[in-house]
């Protein structure tokens, strides 16, 4: 893997849309726009990240827009992320400041639940696309 001083900040971007989209951001927050701010503790080379990101009309991520603050503790980047949020409030930006919207592999569908109209009796059946 390669180090923070050897990562380019497109490197650093795919990262941590890899660990946004595995869901292991500390915190999240929608905004709003379809933009999104995310907590990384430690994740990434052992430093703190937070990172601004949209999504795109079609459910991917809009890697143009997005930005990345790395810290060196975590507390660091907290405090920011919170700065962030709170401004945010303030501005009428926050849409939710614990979001779980547009969590996920936006790429793949993943299996789809039946419901009660299915053709099997089981409601926790899945089915591959």
């Amino acid at each position: 893997m390669l180090t923070a001083m050897e990562m380019s900040d497109q490197q650093i971007v795919t990262q941590l849309w890899e660990l946004e989209n595995n869901e292991e951001a500390d915190r999240r927050a929608q905004l709003t726009g379809g933009q999104f701010l995310s907590l990384f503790m430690d994740k990434l080379n052992d430093r703190s990240h937070v990172f601004r990101h949209g999504i795109d009309e079609t459910g991917g991520l809009d890697a143009g827009d997005a930005e990345f603050w790395e810290y060196e503790t975590g507390d660091e980047a907290e405090r920011v992320f919170n700065q962030l949020l709170q401004q945010a409030a303030r501005t009428g930006r926050l849409v939710d400041p614990d979001s779980d919207a547009e969590m996920g592999d936006f790429e793949t569908t993943g299996p789809e639940l039946r419901g009660t109209a299915s053709d099997t009796t089981d409601s926790l059946a899945v089915e591959e696309p």
